[in-house]
């Protein structure tokens, strides 16, 4: 799975390669991109298209990257919690547990002495 995975990203980046060099007049002409939000009017100084792509690729990766950022923050509540529940279960259940061992111990000669059952008549 490994080497399909490099395979693919070497396909992908070869593929790139291949569309940036072709397209090389495109990406090197140079644009200036306005803003006008109504109070404030900007106006970019002249950059290459390529400049333009690069930045917006690594602004949705930063993005992407925070976004993930807090789902893992959340994950790892979660996780914290869940494990607390569960050690406090196992606790419960050790405690549990003890006192079926307890009882059991207890039952056997309880049950034989309320039927009247000496260890005379079991043993025999």
């Amino acid at each position: 799975m490994k080497k399909i995975k490099i395979l693919f990203g070497v396909l992908v980046v070869g593929a790139v390669i291949v569309v940036v060099a072709q397209n090389l007049d495109f990406f090197l002409q140079r644009y200036a991109i306005g803003f006008d939000i109504g109070l404030v009017k900007y106006q970019t100084p002249n950059l290459a298209v390529m400049i333009y792509l690069l930045f917006f690729f690594f602004a949705g990766l930063l993005i992407a990257f925070l976004m993930g950022l807090s789902e893992k923050f959340q994950s790892k509540k979660s996780i914290r919690e869940l494990t607390e529940i569960l050690a406090a279960e196992k606790k419960k259940n050790l405690e549990l547990e003890a006192q079926l061992a307890a009882i059991q111990g207890a039952a056997p000669r309880d049950i034989q002495q309320s039927a009247g059952i000496t260890s005379d008549a079991l043993s025999s």
